[in-house]
């Protein structure tokens, strides 16, 4: 590391100057090391700093910033520790953090961290407050305008999320305020003002878009100089860290708390001095070589979509390949009922908790899965799926998703042709299934195996598409059988196409303001003539044009898909499948009415 101190840039406002020139003394004081090749410079964009590199080149591989952990302001470092809770990650851990941040913010110079604190940013613009209402008018009216065409997105359920998932995170946040900020303050300070529910606000959305999980005892962070780094994917450094440390005293080495006793001589030995300099510190590293006067990036999540940078951090990217569109168990639970129960073919029987236990079996088995490499209609996510739904964890933004290509997650795709088996099979769900466990567990077999048979031919079918749809052949042990379960098989490919098809077009129909009927060219129109006073609405159209083309490529393909013209749901025919001891027929659906595929 280079020991000369970092420069400072001689542009930008003095005020600006003087915070950064204040920041770098507070460091120095507090044993932060930062590499003379780096430059602390005001922010172009928005208030605050970056950083980036001098007129020399950097390589890879090399340690920039040394930053001790006495110096990382988390709720166990705060002068108020013993009031606070300590919690890991989420949003809770988020709460608890931004009220350490705001004490110390309120205790001005008097805080160890004052120095750092006076650095940061004024203003951080998250979606979760722009229906707040500001002094500001039209501020307040593009914030309302953005929320408006940002219905029905990513980014409105995060802003919808809650551990509970019938809360909004706002609500949790003013409920958060009401009930800890006031009785805290007037323990800490006594006669302290009346606080600000904008000044918490405003010190969530410096926890929301500045913070770190750094380790097991200080959890989430705010962590100085490496907070000023800002984010790319192709990111030029990172931060390192030693999670697995002590979470009583956060001791990389054997400590008292490991054991109920033990000798302390015993662990202080052979340690060294500089070895315990390491441990205390965390560290910004490159990751590849930095040419000079660049800035220098950092990454806050390499797998983050826009949804998620703009929630989190108030700025999306113009590209992102991590863009999604996610739907949870649930959601495609309800948007398949509903579309089925319309047909009139829905088997009473067929609930969550069924579909749960099933999903959970089709994980334990490796046979169930998808071989060979990704398709233009579907993709491979890793997701470890049965222990993520049987869990209740709804968050499956990496399982039940269509990528930024347009692919369908072969996960959705499962779900999708479950729900079609199960419609074919609804004898399943009689009375001997709900009460006898072992038919139950077989005739979850054949579930599985027909699905297997689907992934195949699923596989063949695109194989097939793309040599001029030449005609698919299924070959079968039982020649008796073949033509039969190739036309069953090949009608459930074809729902499970309509299936996804339906899915897409109810999300198109869910985004943006109720009133419009739009298109992405009128998006972009729309784009072209907004005036740059509507920053927020720039964003919730930029990003809905994102989703809208995620939707409607994977509408493109799937349409291609070979369908049945029109499908009744379903008429298969007598088909007598053998489970162990127990007969389960497939019997004959003729829906009370048919619909057109388009």
């Amino acid at each position: 590391m280079d020991s000369s101190p970092p420069s400072t840039s001689p542009r930008g406002h003095p005020n600006l100057l003087l915070q950064i020139r204040t920041l770098v003394s507070w460091c120095t004081n507090n044993g932060i090391v930062i590499d003379g090749r780096l430059q602390i410079q005001p922010e172009n964009a928005a208030p605050g700093v970056t950083v980036f590199s001098s007129e020399e080149f950097i390589p890879s591989s090399v340690t920039l910033v040394k930053i001790p952990k006495s110096s990382v302001l988390s709720v166990k470092s705060s002068s108020v520790a013993s009031m606070i809770n300590t919690i890991s990650y989420g949003l809770e851990a988020q709460l608890e953090l931004a009220l350490a941040l705001y004490l110390e913010i309120a205790k001005g110079e008097s805080s160890k961290w004052y120095g750092y604190l006076q650095s940061l940013p004024y203003k951080v613009d998250l979606p979760v407050f722009w229906d707040f209402e500001s002094e500001d008018v039209d501020v307040y009216t593009d914030g309302r305008a953005a929320l408006n065409w940002l219905e029905g997105t990513e980014v409105h359920k995060r802003l919808r999320l809650s551990t509970e998932g019938k809360e909004s995170v706002l609500s949790i946040i003013n409920s958060f305020y009401e009930d800890k900020i006031a009785p805290i303050l007037s323990k800490c300070f006594g006669t302290f003002p009346k606080p600000q529910l904008d000044e918490f606000y405003h010190a969530y959305s410096l926890v929301s878009s500045r913070a770190f999980l750094v380790d097991a005892y200080h959890g989430l962070s705010m962590v100085p100089i490496a907070d000023a780094f800002n984010h790319t994917t192709d990111n030029h450094v990172h931060l390192e860290s030693e999670f697995e440390v002590c979470p009583e005293c956060g001791s990389l080495r054997e400590c008292p708390h490991d054991q109920d006793s033990c000798d302390t001589n015993l662990l202080q030995s052979g340690s060294s001095t500089d070895t315990i300099e390491e441990d205390n510190c965390y560290e910004m590293v490159s990751n590849c070589a930095i040419a000079p006067h660049s800035e220098v990036f950092n990454t806050y999540g390499e797998t983050l979509s826009n949804a998620q940078l703009l929630v989190q951090y108030g700025f999306i990217l113009d590209v992102n390949e991590n863009d999604r569109i996610t739907w949870s168990l649930e959601e495609v639970y309800q948007n398949v009922v509903q579309m089925l129960g319309e047909v009139d073919v829905l088997p009473t029987t067929l609930t969550l908790d069924l579909i749960r236990a099933l999903w959970s079996q089709a994980g334990k088995r490796s046979d169930v899965q998808f071989t060979g490499g990704e398709s233009e209609l579907l993709y491979y996510c890793d997701s470890n799926w049965s222990t993520t739904l049987t869990n209740g964890n709804t968050d499956s933004s990496d399982t039940f998703c269509i990528n930024s290509d347009g692919k369908v997650s072969r996960q959705l795709w499962i779900f999708c042709a479950l729900f079609q088996v199960f419609v074919i099979s609804s004898k399943i769900h009689d009375s001997s299934f709900e009460a006898d466990a072992q038919y139950r567990e077989e005739a979850a077999v054949v579930v599985l195996d027909l699905i297997n048979q689907m992934i195949t031919a699923q596989q063949r079918i695109e194989a097939d598409m793309e040599i001029q749809n030449e005609e698919m052949e299924l070959d079968d042990e039982s020649p008796a059988n073949s033509e039969i379960e190739s036309e069953n098989i090949r009608n459930l490919l074809s729902e499970t196409a309509s299936t996804i098809l339906l899915l897409c077009h109810q999300r198109l129909s869910e985004i943006g303001p109720k009133d419009m009927d739009i298109s992405t060219i009128d998006l972009g129109n729309m784009l072209d003539d907004l005036p740059n006073d509507r920053p927020r609405t720039r964003l919730a159209i930029t990003h809905i044009m994102t989703e809208m083309s995620i939707l409607n490529t994977c509408i493109g393909t799937w349409s291609e898909f070979p369908r049945t013209q029109t499908v009744h749901l379903l008429e298969l025919g007598p088909v007598h499948i053998r489970i162990g001891p127990y007969a389960v027929y497939c019997q004959s659906f003729k829906a009370s009415h048919s619909f057109q595929l388009s």
